[in-house]
């Protein structure tokens, strides 16, 4: 398997072209506003809630997708939309492709890991994101 952290862009369907459409929006409608934009085929892997704890503390919302592409010998990208409500927004990244895997699970849970890794996210028992592995790696 390569994972791939290479900028790269997925095909998201046009977002609303009044950006004032987008203001006043709840948390919710702006979440839904941004799934909506993910192209045909995606597959929700799973979401995370957690609280990160610096010098302060806020909580992140992290919601995983599996997208299929089909450029330079990739088979699949891993696409997040997070909410950060230190900066009380949602964003949309696409993170990183991988090619040469044998299974959909497979690519779901070596994605998953290599973002956890890059990132340094604590997978320790307990951790949010130790159950959504353990829930990958039960099966499909």
């Amino acid at each position: 398997m390569k994972i791939d952290h290479s900028d790269f862009e997925i095909d998201l369907k046009p977002e609303a072209e009044d950006e004032s459409e987008c203001e006043g929006l709840s948390r919710c409608e702006q979440f839904e506003s941004l799934e909506a934009r993910l192209p045909s085929g995606v597959c929700k892997i799973g979401s995370v809630t957690d609280e990160v704890d610096n010098w302060r503390s806020w909580d992140c919302e992290t919601h995983f997708y599996l997208i299929p592409v089909e450029r330079g010998g990739f088979t699949y990208a891993l696409v997040i939309i997070s909410w950060d409500d230190n900066w009380e927004q949602y964003d949309i990244e696409c993170v990183s492709r991988i090619k040469d895997n044998e299974t959909k699970s497979e690519a779901k849970i070596a994605l998953i890991e290599d973002w956890l890794e890059s990132r340094s996210i604590d997978v320790s028992e307990g951790s949010p994101y130790l159950s959504l592995l353990n829930a990958l790696r039960g099966g499909d």
